[in-house]
């Protein structure tokens, strides 16, 4: 092919580029713009050297246009008119697109997300408390306390027909004093004998025990539980977060074409919420900041914000990082004419590309991964809602404490009217 030329199209988003267009796309610097294009680019320079064919380059800002096959914008119509021959940056593969393009070979993972902190919460009612012992054990607690506490009165009543002793032992209080040990409240109330007080004893070794399992079972759950994050459209349409999008043709085009009532609704009512002047747009670094610094969640390509994430945020931020895929995450690839001659040879050189390893050589300069999340360094608030049901425990103990006291208070006025 060394006396072929041909017309190739490229999509630069970047407009104030510096330099010539080839050195932009070998630009390893700054990987976080034009990713797919400088991927595709630099798989359509190793075609060139193994088949020795020249080529000119027609350089758009968008890929297709609003049509399903998008032949009436972009590189889409470029190629569909006969104005090129192939496009050196890749295009997501798409059922009304194979109608009139041919891929030569999807090799490019197209990942636009939402990408925000998790802002996912605990539920307050579930029953964390009592997940380090199984219902069983709970039970067996349960029946432990009721024969400790008979064996303490009974063996309290005993030892007082021989010691002669005037105090009182009620089965309130070997109850109480039962619980108050297995809470580690100990207690003032202590047997005189010797049987009472191996009763007492073998309760604190109990209780020592149980509390020691309990507690570092209950502080681990809390501090490595994440909160639930949100895993679909409609949860994120309808949280708290804010919602902005990088100015993308493929996410605007989306927006139009889409009829799904989830994508809808987070356009309407976050992206372009009644009342607004303008989308709520923003260049990928002010996206990303904002993300950084909770509440907000930003439509972009992973390959845009994982570089971006991985140089400006903290070790507690990258862990908290969630994505939802609002387009479906699919593979991408260079595109050739419908039945072009070219699409057969360029497939069999791109496959033996990939077999000896080039293709993913390509993929690990271009394609960025998430930043590794170093959660050995991390420090983890327990919040509030983790230990709503202590409080709530807290709190009907306390209003139990003062119903006991009110009957108390008006069983003693009864008894001395009597």
């Amino acid at each position: 092919m060394t006396s072929v030329q041909l017309r190739s199209g490229s999509v630069v988003l970047v407009a104030n580029y510096t330099g010539t267009f080839e050195e932009y796309m070998l630009n390893a610097r700054q990987t976080e713009f034009d990713t797919m294009s400088k991927f595709h680019y630099t798989m359509f320079l190793l075609l060139e050297d193994v088949h020795q064919f020249s080529h000119s380059v027609i350089v758009e800002d968008k890929w297709f246009g609003n049509y399903q096959n998008g032949t009436d914008g972009g590189v889409g119509k470029l190629l569909y008119d006969n104005e090129i021959d192939i496009t050196c940056t890749g295009a997501s593969q798409r059922p009304p697109r194979v109608d009139v393009y041919d891929y030569i070979m999807p090799s490019y993972h197209f990942r636009p997300c939402y990408i925000f902190r998790n802002p996912g919460s605990y539920d307050p009612f579930s029953a964390e408390f009592l997940k380090p012992f199984s219902s069983k054990v709970w039970y067996s607690i349960v029946a432990a306390v009721l024969v400790i506490s008979i064996c303490l009165k009974l063996f309290y009543r005993t030892e007082r027909k021989f010691t002669r002793s005037k105090s009182k032992y009620s089965w309130a209080t070997a109850i109480l004093t039962t619980v108050s040990v297995i809470f580690q409240q100990d207690s003032s109330a202590f047997p005189p004998g010797n049987a009472g007080r191996i009763v007492f004893l073998v309760l604190q070794i109990f209780s020592i025990l149980l509390y020691n399992y309990y507690t570092s079972s209950i502080i681990s759950s809390l501090l490595s539980k994440p909160p639930e994050a949100f895993h679909t459209l409609d949860e994120l349409g309808h949280s708290s977060l804010e919602i902005g999008i990088e100015d993308l043709p493929y996410t605007l085009t989306w927006f139009e074409i889409m009829n799904d009532s989830d994508v809808q609704y987070i356009f309407k009512h976050k992206v372009f919420p009644p009342g607004a002047q303008n989308l709520n747009i923003y260049e990928a670094e002010e996206g990303i900041a904002k993300v950084g610094r909770g509440g907000f969640a930003y439509h972009t390509q992973l390959d845009t914000g994982y570089p971006i994430i991985a140089r400006t945020f903290d070790q507690d931020a990258i862990c908290d990082v969630t994505e939802i895929p609002m387009i479906p995450q699919v593979e991408a690839g260079m595109m050739v004419q419908k039945k072009s001659q070219y699409k057969e040879l360029f497939q069999i050189t791109l496959r033996q590309m990939k077999q000896v390893g080039l293709i993913q050589r390509i993929s690990q300069i271009w394609e960025a991964k998430k930043p590794q999340c170093l959660s050995s360094a991390r420090v983890i608030a327990v919040a509030y809602n983790q230990v709503f049901m202590a409080f709530l425990a807290l709190f009907l103990g306390m209003l139990v404490s003062v119903v006991l006291l009110v009957i108390e208070i008006i069983w003693f006025k009864l008894d001395l009217s009597n």
